[in-house]
């Protein structure tokens, strides 16, 4: 583990110390926790956004490969798809 300096706001200090005093724990603890689900939270948001790119248009993903693929075919596209 690495240790780190940081400045936090009286406030954020004062409620990080009642939540580790509350559940019986270290301060260093409950930071370390909460900044670890802060960065797990990111890393999920980040990984639905990718898969979720085509989830607000009109057509699907498959309708647009076969469209695309469609226009480098030597046959032509098939009306009913």
């Amino acid at each position: 583990m690495r240790r780190i300096s940081i400045n936090l706001p009286a406030t954020v200090v004062a409620e990080l110390t009642r939540i580790a005093e509350s559940e019986h724990r270290a301060l260093d603890a409950v930071i370390r926790d909460a900044i670890g689900r802060h960065v797990a939270r990111i890393g999920e948001a980040r990984s639905t956004d990718v898969f979720g790119l085509w989830r607000h248009r009109a057509r699907s993903g498959i309708d647009y490969q076969r469209d695309a693929r469609a226009e480098w075919s030597c046959e032509p596209r098939r009306a009913d798809g």
